[in-house]
This record gives structure tokens, sequence and C-alpha cells, in this order.
């Protein structure tokens, strides 16, 4: 009655990370201990590299009302109202022109329509991201032809830059999106609009205290939005 248990059951007395196989190998055993461990590490990983940051990471907060380096977003998304709100007040879209109101309930509408692709009503973060691509894009075109981002960056900057003073206007943002789109599309202006608009509200560092058409863009936060937009893109799945 008072033998051992792991004298009457030898196999179950053995190391509780290793058993040995017939051919004599010892092999290592999975534990629950371990499992979870692993299971935490793989999800520390994904927090790592979901996280919302760089230029986007900063227009999505904004849209929500957050401080630009919030996570808080990870677990929500904007709504067509916050989306209208944001076009309206922060961007200043279509500031002064006729039927203001129709034009801003329709870009919000179908920005929403084109981004909310399981019709939850609610853009998250991962949906948003598409306006990485075409941000990246707009202020570094045909990164094929040249030898890296940084350089078709400058590139572009240096043809948007109509005056070449160092430094790119909502003025100039705006002929160049409204120049390289096709003949066929159509409300032009308010496309081209929209893009400049965003790109410097996105690109912008120092002048958040202004409106996006008020500021201006230095050759230095072109280049770096470009290079940190690139280096996302590269992470995303």
């Amino acid at each position: 009655m008072g033998q051992d248990y792991t004298q009457r059951n030898p196999k179950k007395g053995s190391t509780a990370l290793q058993s040995r196989t017939a051919s004599g190998p010892e092999v290592e055993e999975t534990t629950p201990l371990m499992m979870m461990q692993q299971t935490a590490g793989n999800q520390a990983v994904a927090q790592q590299t979901t996280q919302i940051q760089g230029p986007i990471g900063r227009v999505y907060n904004r849209i929500l009302g957050l401080p630009d380096t919030s996570q808080e977003g990870l677990s929500s998304g904007f709504t067509v109202k916050q989306l209208r709100n944001y076009l309206e007040h922060t961007l200043a879209l279509a500031k002064g022109e006729w039927f203001r109101n129709a034009k801003l309930s329709g870009v919000s509408e179908e920005l929403m329509k084109t981004l909310d692709t399981n019709g939850s009503g609610l853009v998250s973060w991962e949906e948003f991201t598409v306006f990485q691509l075409q941000t990246l894009e707009t202020i570094a075109p045909n990164t094929q032809r040249h030898s890296s981002t940084s350089e078709a960056a400058e590139a572009q900057f240096d043809a948007v830059d109509a005056n070449s003073d160092q430094q790119i206007t909502y003025t100039e943002a705006r002929a160049g999106i409204l120049r390289d789109l096709p003949n066929e599309t159509e409300h032009q202006d308010l496309i081209a609009q929209l893009g400049a608009l965003i790109a410097l509200d996105a690109i912008d560092l120092d002048q958040q205290d202004q409106e996006a058409r008020d500021r201006t863009l230095t050759q230095n936060e072109w280049l770096s939005a470009a290079i940190a937009m690139a280096d996302e893109d590269e992470k995303a799945p």
C-alpha cells in the first residue's frame, strides 16, 4: 500500500518534458504550460505587427477623434458621420463651394462604400490601410522605375514642386494629382482636392495648428512619409 506511485507506474515517473520511444531517442513533449507560453508569445508578436502608426495612422486616429499615437482604434472603427466630420472640419473639403453639404455627404458615403468591405457600418484600421497604398502611389509613384522608394519620392516631389522652392503647397499638390488622373475620371476636381488635403494632413509634422490647405510640405517630410508607408506595406500580410 505504501509503494511509491512511480515504482508501480514506471512510465509515469519519467521526466515531464521527455518520453523515450522504442528506438531510443528522447522526444520533447508539449505541455499545457508550454502551449500557453507559445500562445502568449504569438499574441505579443501580433500586437507588435498590428499597430496604428505612420502617416495614415495619424489620419485614422484623427477621424476617430483620438490622439495621433493612440491604439484604441484597433478595437473599433469610424462611422460615416465621423468621416464626414473629418472631411468638413479637419480637411475643410469643398470649403466655400456651392452645394458643399451635398458634396461632403457624397464623398463620405462613397468612401465608406469603398472602405467598409464587410458592410459593418464601421471602417476598421485593417480596412483603412488601403489608403496607405493609394497615398504612397501619390507621393512615390512608379517605384519600379527607381532604385528605391526614396528616389521615387524625390522625383515626384520635384515634379509636384512647380516653383522649385523646396516645399509643396496645397495648390501644387492638387494640381499634381489632377494632372495624373485619367481623363475619363468623374468629379476630378473634388478627387484632387481630397487627395491633396489628405496628403497634407497625413504628411505634415509641424503645422497642425493651421488648416490643411494652408500647410506646406518639405522634401524631408515627403520622403520620410514615403519610406514609412513603404515599410508598413512590406509588413502587411
